[in-house]
């Protein structure tokens, strides 16, 4: 397609084009214009084709670039409230409970340090929990046993949760990890009841219950009676653990809340081991009953 000149207020405008398949290019690069009154030529101005194109692709380049800007603004916009929204939802239901966190003095004279807390995280349908416990010996300055335990958790009906996840256990003796799964009640159930079974990395099955009721006496003032029983359906005797009902452990304690997060209390704790767990216990020397006076915490937020 070509242009041939024409006169139109005293304009001439010269250009020729060619329009192919991929590509056009002006062949007379030059447009010539006057500015002025009645078109009198007051003033003149020459723009290449190549200008012309030049300032046509830098008006598209600013119009993307400022498009683009809005997007990414927008994106990370949305972003950021998202992961807020989602770190404040998850800060929500972030629960810590040590209830335990006590002195003991056994009926022999030792002084203990006994601990039993929980941390977990997540949603109503779902959470990560870490559960921690342990006995520390003042005398022989000796970690007794030390359980540390890994759950994911998701509730079944509106008063029973299950759970499982990975279980590691550093006694004084050897390590061991367990794959563990579990149901317990709810907090809206009164009482509160778990039943955790466990296989060990050497293939020892176990079975861990514990059962533990809150009494108010008053508003601030409570009873909690707590029981504990261990069933090993296998022997490890590296660990001290025979075959049967391995251990028990008996708890009263009276605590006042003196604040919201912390309910101090004493109370009074039985512990006994039986058939061949009390055995290997005899043979290493070690007390297999036990009765210890308690003063600690409950803490909670």
């Amino acid at each position: 397609m070509s242009f041939k000149t024409h006169s139109l207020c005293n304009v001439r405008v010269i250009a020729e084009a060619k329009i192919g398949s991929a590509y056009f290019q002006f062949l007379s690069r030059k447009f010539e214009y006057c500015e002025g009154p009645a078109c009198g030529g007051v003033e003149l101005r020459s723009l290449t084709a190549n200008a012309l194109i030049g300032q046509m692709q830098e008006v598209r380049r600013n119009t993307m670039t400022e498009k683009l800007k809005q997007y990414v603004q927008v994106g990370l916009t949305t972003v950021v409230a998202v992961f807020s929204v989602s770190v404040t939802a998850m800060a929500q239901e972030f629960e810590f409970e040590a209830e335990q966190f006590e002195y003991r003095v056994t009926e022999e004279g030792e002084d203990l340090f006994v601990w039993d807390a929980t941390a977990s995280i997540g949603t109503e349908d779902i959470k990560v929990q870490y559960k921690t416990g342990g006995e520390y010996t003042f005398s022989g300055e000796i970690l007794e046993d030390f359980t540390n335990e890994l759950t994911l958790r998701t509730p079944i009906s509106e008063f029973w949760d299950v759970g499982a996840g990975v279980r590691l256990d550093n006694p004084q003796a050897v390590d061991r990890w367990y794959g563990m799964i579990g149901i317990s009640s709810s907090e809206d159930f009164p009482v509160e009841l778990s039943s955790d079974f466990y296989v060990s990395e050497n293939g020892d099955a176990s079975l861990g219950l514990e059962a533990a009721y809150k009494w108010e006496i008053t508003e601030k003032l409570a009873l909690r009676p707590k029981a504990e029983l261990d069933v090993a359906f296998s022997s490890d005797p590296e660990v001290g653990v025979g075959t049967g009902v391995s251990s028990a452990e008996l708890g009263l304690r009276l605590s006042y809340q003196l604040l919201d997060q912390i309910a101090p209390y004493v109370g009074v704790v039985y512990e006994r081991s039986f058939g061949q767990t009390e055995d290997m216990a005899k043979e290493e020397g070690e007390v297999t009953r036990s009765w210890q006076a308690v003063i600690g915490a409950r803490i909670t937020f």
